[in-house]
């Protein structure tokens, strides 16, 4: 387990400093989108500007990985795929695995775990089988999961409690998720956690106001750092608005202090 220890302190950082893990794996699901039709120039602004990793299948890592202008960085492979073409996009396939990640020269593995959905007895079988193998290689894996069931208020404390249960029992290194409760409730989603908790962006913020409040959220103690995709790389600016997020999360500028018109 030292090459897991080892891999995990490059993603995250001995000191407790926050990270921003941008995930760039969009393009399989949904199609050269804006900010992804030209990757290498993307992910070399997301790690010149400090990006922690970045998150992509091994497609595109292999193209990236050709370049001579590359700059280093922490590249996760994501191994869960589904399509807009198909009638449920919940339903996630394997497309890759913890021995491929190595030969790519991938840090980590990614996982996407969508929770109530017909398929749910399949996804556990596969994160099962890539956790084993995670053991097994010395690699940690990160797990963004979903909840695809409504949640009855007052529900969402325990529903995130057990979500996070579910990674720690499966043996996850990183849990990905995405909350919709008030910063004074993270405190009882974060005390239970025995693993690092980041939070997940979802779909591109319309309004500014909206991304900054979900940058608020992730200041809180119990939150190890923030894992958003569109929120980053469709934003005018992208290796400005991570170095901005890591700013904010880690003390150095307030959210105030950021002309955050010009960057996103």
């Amino acid at each position: 387990m030292y090459g897991k220890a080892l891999r995990l302190k490059r993603l995250l950082k001995g000191d407790g400093e926050k990270v921003c893990i941008v995930p760039v794996d969009h393009g399989l699901t949904l199609g050269p989108i804006g900010g992804l039709r030209d990757i290498l120039p993307l992910v070399n602004d997301l790690f010149i500007n400090g990006a922690d990793g970045v998150i992509l299948h091994k497609g595109i890592l292999t193209n990236v990985a050709k370049s001579h202008d590359l700059i280093d960085g922490n590249f996760i492979l994501h191994l869960s795929a589904s399509s807009v073409f198909s009638k449920n996009t919940k339903d996630k396939a394997l497309i890759a695995s913890v021995e491929e990640a190595i030969c790519h020269g991938a840090i980590g593995v990614s996982v996407h775990l969508n929770l109530g959905t017909d398929n749910e007895n399949a996804v556990f079988r596969d994160l099962g089988d890539v956790s084993e193998a995670c053991h097994k290689w010395g690699f940690p894996l990160i797990c963004m999961m979903y909840n695809t069931n409504t949640v009855s208020q007052g529900e969402e404390i325990k529903t995130y409690q057990h979500m996070i249960r579910i990674a720690e029992e499966f043996g996850v290194d990183i849990i990905k998720i995405k909350m919709h409760i008030k910063p004074e409730e993270f405190q009882d989603v974060g005390r239970l956690a025995s693993i690092p908790v980041i939070l997940a962006g979802g779909d591109k913020c319309i309004k500014i106001d909206d991304f900054l409040v979900m940058l608020e959220l992730a200041q809180h103690k119990c939150i190890r750092g923030i894992s958003y995709g569109r929120n980053i790389f469709m934003a005018k600016k992208p290796g400005m608005v991570v170095r901005a997020c890591k700013d904010v999360l880690n003390g150095k500028q307030a959210i105030e202090e950021i002309n955050w018109e010009e960057i996103y």
